[in-house]
């Protein structure tokens, strides 16, 4: 059984020697990155936050960070980020609350809801609620923002992508300015009808492939080279110290 003080200093040993690789590798880099004062996840994101974390050590909370919507309804809720605070809020068995209306996804305060007391349950819709409006309000307030921001979302094999990107960048468009697109596919999506959209707003870049959407934070089903490679090009104007814990973040 390890004694306490010396389980402690372990601990900060091995945060401190995350802290300086990741800070290493930033300054490394930072001279020909992309950088940004926001970094906006939009859509199915998870992946793109898990790795975003690894990389840079922090992730900002914003509206869209950490939850699953699919690609239509990240559209509605792109135009009014507002729907979000009417409609019914469903608990999942996995943790997950669901805004019925848009099948929009996010993280609970708990692990599993088919176990938990009512009350539990509603406080933690309670919660939500709250950090739905403080989360809007947030994510407007970067819109308005004239600093310059960057919109990261995976695109899947199931939606048209043209389509799909000419609508975010309309939208984004007309509710604010000094911005990029960032767009990440699979290898395999790799095609020229694709490439051509590409200009001064809109990045392309590929990973091998993406993780098993069970298993967004394990390394063996994502591409971690790949991740990398590609917030080597884009990241923050700064770093910033985490204030929260993840479970995944005892991982080298």
């Amino acid at each position: 059984m390890k004694i306490p003080l010396l389980y402690e200093f372990e601990r900060f040993l091995l945060k401190y020697k995350k802290s300086l690789k990741i800070r290493l590798r930033y300054i490394y880099h930072r001279k020909h990155m992309k950088k940004y004062s926001q970094i906006i996840m939009l859509g199915k994101n998870c992946e793109v936050a898990f790795y975003f974390f690894r990389q840079f050590g922090f992730i900002d909370s914003n509206l869209f960070a950490w939850a699953y919507i699919r690609e239509e309804h990240m559209i509605s809720v792109l135009k009014h980020p507002d729907i979000l605070l009417n409609g019914e809020l469903c608990p999942l068995e996995y943790g997950m609350i669901k805004h019925i209306p848009t099948e929009f996804l996010f993280h609970g305060r708990s692990n599993d809801y088919t176990t938990a007391s009512k009350e539990t349950i509603q406080s933690d819709i309670d919660e939500l609620k709250s950090r739905l409006r403080y989360l809007i309000k947030k994510f407007t307030n970067y819109l308005n923002s004239n600093e310059k921001k960057l919109f990261i979302f995976t695109l899947r094999d199931n939606i048209n992508h043209e389509k799909y990107i000419s609508s975010i960048l309309e939208i984004l468009q007309s509710k604010t300015k000094n911005f990029n697109i960032l767009c990440i596919m699979e290898e395999k999506q790799h095609h020229n009808s694709i490439i051509s959209m590409q200009n001064d707003t809109i990045y392309f870049r590929f990973v091998n492939h993406f993780a098993d959407p069970d298993c967004v934070t394990s390394l063996e089903s994502g591409d971690p080279k790949g991740w990398k490679k590609i917030f080597n090009e884009f990241g923050p104007e700064c770093l910033k110290k985490s204030s929260k814990h993840f479970k995944f973040d005892s991982r080298d």
